[in-house]
């Protein structure tokens, strides 16, 4: 492979490039972290915040309201087949429950879609994997340096 900076080239020859030479060659390819799994959990999460809550559990009503209507748009879309982009609406759920061990830069950098609680990516990751995340910090800083504003 060689390096090169375009995302979109990187994209089409080398993700989508792969799969088609792999399936060309009568290779199955599958998701490694299926989008599906993973919407169904946002669902079945969705579902649990109007159940009630067990003898000492925090009421469900603390999610603040935010969190709540980012939830409740991607539930939508889930339910009525839109597809989202689990790396970014789901990043939480594929690195805490899947152990998926990839956070996109776009996400941290510029957060595209508004994901609420992104904040919490520094915790995730450390609970999920034995990583350093100050390699991600001070990347993170050197490209905001970068950046013209």
């Amino acid at each position: 492979m060689n390096y090169v900076q375009s995302k979109r080239w990187v994209t089409e020859r080398y993700e989508i490039g792969l799969s088609r030479v792999m399936m060309q060659s009568e290779l199955r390819c599958t998701a490694l972290y299926p989008y599906r799994d993973a919407a169904q959990a946002l669902a079945a999460a969705v579902a649990s915040l109007h159940e009630e809550p067990e003898e000492g559990e925090k009421p469900r009503a603390a999610i603040w309201n935010e969190q709540q209507r980012f939830a409740a748009n991607m539930f939508e879309a889930v339910e009525r087949g839109r597809p989202l982009n689990s790396t970014h609406h789901l990043w939480d759920y594929l690195i805490g429950e899947m152990k998926c061990p990839f956070l996109k830069r776009e996400l941290l950098e510029r957060n595209p879609m508004g994901v609420p609680a992104l904040q919490r990516w520094e915790t995730m990751l450390r609970g999920a994997f034995d990583y350093d995340t100050d390699l991600i910090l001070r990347h993170l800083e050197v490209q905001a340096r970068n950046r013209a504003v």
